[in-house]
């Protein structure tokens, strides 16, 4: 499964009237995949008492990243 962290989990839209009373639509991108994934990864920090937490939130975040990283590493690969 190809996958790249800088895609948007989820689009969101948004309806407007423009200071003219014009109607538009503006798409926002949300979070990336990078983002989300570490974010997962703070979560089961927080949760769990593990070597990341005892080390503080700055190591914790470091790892997640890092957690973030090598799973799209891996969905980048080749479907054997």
């Amino acid at each position: 499964m190809m996958t790249d962290g800088n895609e948007s989990v989820n689009a969101y839209f948004f309806h407007g009237q423009d200071g003219n009373g014009e109607q538009y639509i503006d798409c926002g991108r949300g979070l990336t995949k990078r983002e989300y994934f570490a974010a997962m990864a703070m979560q089961g920090f927080a949760t769990k008492e593990s070597s990341q937490t005892r080390s503080g939130a700055g190591a914790a975040a470091l790892y997640a990243v890092r957690y973030a990283d090598a799973l799209i590493a891996e969905l980048q690969k080749e479907d054997k």
